[in-house]
């Protein structure tokens, strides 16, 4: 849909499938909270800037490494972040009392979650794509 000025507009949202209100005083992009978005993007700017996680650094880590920890003692990309998720999954299961807990862990999961996709983009950056059928590869 566009506008007379050629711009896009909103389809109308009827009420049942509106978005849920944000929280009082909470911003929202299109009626959508962005707290969460907000509180991933801050975690993920501390990783570079306190932690120095670049997305060049961390090419250092592998992506995925079959066993816990890689030769030198670290844990690949997908290893932290499967930490992280089953830590969150942890406080989850305590209930209400660990919620704060439990989204402080989902917002670092999310954070780590955006640094491995930085981290392959850097890798597909400098490296051409293999010639892969897609038929080739295993189901998951």
């Amino acid at each position: 849909m566009a506008g007379t000025d050629g711009a896009p507009t909103t389809p109308p949202v009827d009420a049942a499938h509106a978005p849920a209100a944000a929280p009082a005083g909470g911003a929202t992009f299109a009626g959508v909270p962005v707290r969460a978005m907000e509180d991933v993007m801050a975690a993920r700017l501390e990783q570079i800037v306190t932690f120095g996680h670049t997305p060049e650094r961390d090419r250092e880590i592998p992506i995925y490494h079959h066993r816990e920890f890689t030769a030198n003692g670290r844990r690949s990309m997908m290893r932290q972040v499967e930490k992280q998720l089953a830590s969150a999954s942890e406080y989850a299961a305590y209930g209400h009392g660990k919620l704060d807990v439990t989204r402080r862990k989902l917002v670092k999961t999310a954070a780590l979650i955006l640094a491995a996709i930085d981290r392959i983009d850097a890798e597909l950056e400098n490296e051409p794509a293999p010639d892969v059928d897609e038929d080739d590869l295993p189901e998951l």
